[in-house]
């Protein structure tokens, strides 16, 4: 039994590190890598159960939202493959292989798995950059007015500039105690540089969010006063509403909408298509990209707020919001401002792009399922005794 723990942590960072070069190389121009085989993906997944199964310290209490959440989704495809005589492989569970994550990773320091995403992506892109020089793969170069966009072998422009971002801020999460202001600049004009490559507005937006946020939290004590805190929480509410209100009420007529529309590149009207078409109050599982039949086009659902709610459900839906206001409540009474700076980056990012979704390669997302929190959102009692989001917290000392 003392063994299992050692052989537990390295069956979950193994099959954590598959899953983020097996989703990366997705992100990129390679093909027909056998990493990217469904065989390397369920293998992966297979390497969480067992590693669950080895664990043996189940404790549903500690976890009964996630173990919810996963009933649902997954009583839900059964329903669909029964029905519509679909297959589990036509759908997009890149959320539910998250969440089995969560629930198998138990103990093991978020830390450690940030680390292992952060450097694993380094290298990928250093190899992806590198592979593009020799022509070895393709670039997609995307016209934007008289500009012209270049992705230097990534699978789309947005998608360099997200993956510099995430590695931004997990370099933020894990090290910005030992950055100082030369370091915290220098990041600062690369990001300005990968920009001017890219033209990547949404991921350079949030990432100098979080960048300024690491600079005010380093240097400055104004991210701790009450009201600050208040708005930065005020935010999330708003943003999960206008992400759910904007395409529901989407009507062309109305110049607001046009407006807005475009703004958003179109997102409202797509997602005012799939909420009216495919919306059910369980979610209704569907493959990643939809090709809608009169007329003949391929529609993709963007938005991570509305991809987790027409999949996953209304259910599902109020329950992240709650879980990700509740932990960022907790993080502002701590005066953890980074790590909701982070979350708040990472809500505004979902409302243009649905890759926010996984956890493999979004590795700050792993902040909010941190083991040293025991009284996560998760957690059965966290549910029942809910504190006053600014009350004071009872500090127990523990005699040694």
């Amino acid at each position: 039994m003392a063994q299992q723990k050692p052989i537990h942590a390295f069956l979950i960072k193994l099959s954590y590190f598959i899953l983020t070069v097996y989703f990366f190389l997705y992100s990129t121009t390679v093909t027909g890598s056998i990493l990217q085989s469904k065989i390397v993906l369920l293998g992966s997944v297979g390497l969480m159960i067992i590693a669950f199964i080895m664990n043996r310290s189940w404790n549903i209490y500690r976890n009964v939202v996630l173990y919810a959440m996963v009933m649902i989704m997954l009583l839900t495809e059964v329903f669909y493959i029964v029905v519509e005589k679909n297959s589990f492989s036509d759908f997009d569970n890149i959320l539910l292989y998250g969440l089995i994550f969560v629930i198998a990773m138990d103990a093991v320091e978020v830390t450690a798995l940030i680390k292992i995403s952060m450097y694993t992506k380094l290298a990928m892109s250093v190899m992806t950059l590198l592979l593009f020089s020799m022509h070895m793969i393709k670039e997609v170069v995307i016209q934007r007015g008289t500009d012209f966009r270049h992705s230097f072998g990534f699978y789309h422009p947005n998608s360099f500039g997200y993956m510099v971002m995430c590695l931004t801020m997990e370099y933020l999460f894990l090290y910005l105690k030992k950055t100082n202001w030369m370091i915290l600049s220098a990041i600062t004009l690369f990001n300005v540089f990968i920009y001017y490559l890219t033209a990547a507005r949404t991921s350079f937006i949030c990432t100098m969010i979080v960048i300024l946020a690491a600079f005010l939290t380093r240097y400055t004590p104004v991210l701790k006063k009450k009201a600050v805190k208040f708005g930065l929480l005020a935010l999330i509410p708003v943003m999960f509403f206008l992400s759910v209100f904007l395409p529901l009420t989407y009507t062309p007529q109305i110049n607001l909408y046009i407006v807005l529309d475009r703004l958003f590149s179109t997102r409202l009207q797509m997602g005012h298509y799939y909420i009216d078409h495919y919306g059910s109050f369980f979610g209704r599982p569907f493959p990643s990209v939809l090709t809608i039949p009169v007329p003949r086009f391929t529609m993709l659902l963007d938005s991570a707020y509305l991809r987790l709610l027409i999949q996953s459900g209304w259910p599902i839906f109020i329950t992240v919001f709650i879980g990700i206001f509740y932990k960022c409540s907790q993080w502002a009474k701590k005066d953890k401002i980074l790590e909701v700076s982070i979350i708040l980056a990472l809500l505004a990012y979902s409302f243009f792009e649905r890759t926010t979704n996984n956890l493999f390669l979004c590795a700050s997302l792993l902040i909010l399922f941190a083991s040293n929190e025991a009284s996560s959102f998760l957690s059965y009692k966290a549910w029942t005794k809910i504190q006053p989001f600014f009350g004071r917290q009872k500090e127990t000392v523990k005699n040694n």
